[in-house]
C-alpha cells in the first residue's frame, strides 16, 4: 500500500462513490431505468426517479477526480502520453474478454477480425470511458497550461454558461421553443474538459477553509432546488409522451453541480473529521480497486446466468434489492481486482 500520507483519502471516498454510482446506472430496468414502471408521479415513482439523476454524478466524479490529480503535475509530454499506452491495452482486452463472452453466452460463433473491427468502431457497453480518457489524456497539456491560469473569475465564467447550457438551456426547450444548436454545448462542456478543470479547481485552487458550514448548506439547496427541477421535467416528457419509455435528458442534466457539492462535502466530512489509521486504510484500499471494478462489474451484474439469477430473486423480493445487489457486485468485483492486482502483468489491466 502507498503511503497513506501522499494519498488525498477524500479523493479515494470519493472514487468509492463515484464507482457505487456508475454500477447502479448499469442495472438498467432492474434498477436505474424501473421508475418507467412505476405510477408516474407517484411517491415510488419520485424516489426512484430521483435516485437515478443523482447516481448520473458518478461519471463526472471520475472526471473531476482524474483533474484533481492530473492538471497540477509537471511532466513531460511524453510522460503524460505513456499514461495512454495502459488504457489502450485496457480497451483491447477488455473488449475481446465481453465480446468473446457474449458469444459464449449466446452460443455464437466467435470471430475475432470482427470483434477487432467492433473496437475501433464502437465501443462495448461501459467501456466508452475508456475511450473518452485516452481524449482527455491526449488533451492534458493543453488543459494545463488553462489551469495554470485558472482563478476565480474564470471558474464562474466556466460554471455560468455551463449550467445555462446544461440545465436551463433543456428546461427552456421542454417548455417553450427549441433553441439553435449553436448555443448549446460549447466545446468547454465535454467530459474531458469540463469536469476535470472543475475538479482541478474545487480541490487544488480553492482554500478548504473557504468551505465553511453556511457555504455547503446553500450548495446543497441549490443543489436539491436543480435536482427537483430536472425531476420534474423528466415527469413532464413521460407524461407528455406515451411512446417514450425512458429518456436520459434530464436524468443528468443537473449532473455538474449535483457533483461539484459531493467532491466539496466529502473533502470537507474527510478532511475535517479526523479518521482512524484503520479506515483510512481501509478507505484507501477500496479506493484502489475501484478502477478494477469499473471494468468487471457488467460481468458479475449481467453475464453470470446462475449470479444474476440469484440477485434479480432478491430485487423481487424487496424493492431494496437492487441496491443490495449493487453492493454485492462492487464487492465481489473488487475481491476479484484485489486478487488480479497480486499477479504480474494481469496486474497492469486492473
Amino acid at each position: 500500500m502507498k503511503n497513506s500520507k501522499s494519498i488525498n483519502v477524500h479523493v479515494e471516498f470519493l472514487r468509492i462513490i463515484a464507482c457505487i454510482m456508475v454500477i447502479y446506472n448499469h442495472t438498467n430496468e432492474r434498477g436505474f431505468y424501473r421508475y418507467v414502471l412505476d405510477s408516474c408521479g407517484s411517491l415510488i415513482w419520485t424516489i426512484d426517479t430521483m435516485i437515478s439523476i443523482c447516481c448520473k454524478a458518478g461519471v463526472p466524479l471520475f472526471f473531476m477526480i482524474s483533474g484533481s490529480n492530473l492538471l497540477g503535475k509537471e511532466e513531460t509530454i511524453g510522460k503524460t502520453y505513456s499514461r495512454i499506452w495502459r488504457i489502450l491495452i485496457c480497451i483491447l482486452v477488455w473488449s475481446f474478454f465481453y465480446n468473446i463472452l457474449d458469444c459464449y453466452l449466446s452460443n455464437e460463433p466467435i470471430y475475432y477480425e470482427t470483434i477487432l473491427k467492433s473496437i475501433i468502431s464502437k465501443d462495448y457497453w461501459h467501456l466508452w470511458y475508456l475511450y473518452s480518457y485516452v481524449l482527455f489524456i491526449l488533451s492534458l497539456p493543453l488543459v494545463r497550461v488553462f489551469a495554470k491560469n485558472l482563478d476565480d473569475k474564470l471558474m464562474v465564467i466556466i460554471l455560468t454558461i455551463s449550467i445555462i447550457t446544461q440545465e436551463i438551456i433543456p428546461i427552456i426547450e421542454e417548455l417553450f421553443i427549441n433553441i439553435s444548436p449553436n448555443l448549446k454545448n460549447p466545446w468547454f462542456c465535454s467530459n474531458i474538459f469540463l469536469f476535470p478543470i472543475v475538479g482541478y479547481y474545487i480541490d487544488k485552487i480553492v482554500d478548504i477553509k473557504r468551505y465553511n458550514s453556511k457555504r455547503i448548506i446553500i450548495a446543497w439547496l441549490l443543489n436539491a432546488i436543480s435536482l427537483v427541477l430536472m425531476e420534474l421535467m423528466e415527469k413532464n416528457i413521460l407524461s407528455g409522451a406515451e411512446d417514450i419509455m425512458w429518456n436520459e435528458k434530464f436524468l443528468q442534466a443537473g449532473q455538474l453541480i449535483n457533483a461539484i457539492v459531493l467532491f466539496i462535502t466529502i473533502k470537507v466530512l474527510v478532511n475535517n473529521n479526523h479518521l482512524s489509521q484503520k479506515n483510512t486504510n481501509i478507505i484507501i484500499s477500496v479506493g484502489g480497486v475501484t478502477f478494477g471494478i469499473y471494468l468487471l462489474h457488467i460481468l458479475f451484474l449481467w453475464k453470470i446466468p446462475i449470479l444474476m439469477e440469484a440477485l434479480m430473486k432478491l430485487e423481487k423480493f424487496t424493492r431494496l434489492g437492487i441496491y443490495l445487489s449493487t453492493i454485492i457486485v462492487f464487492i465481489l468485483s473488487g475481491i476479484v481486482t484485489f486478487v488480479v492486482k497480486k499477479i504480474p502483468v494481469l496486474n497492469r489491466i486492473v
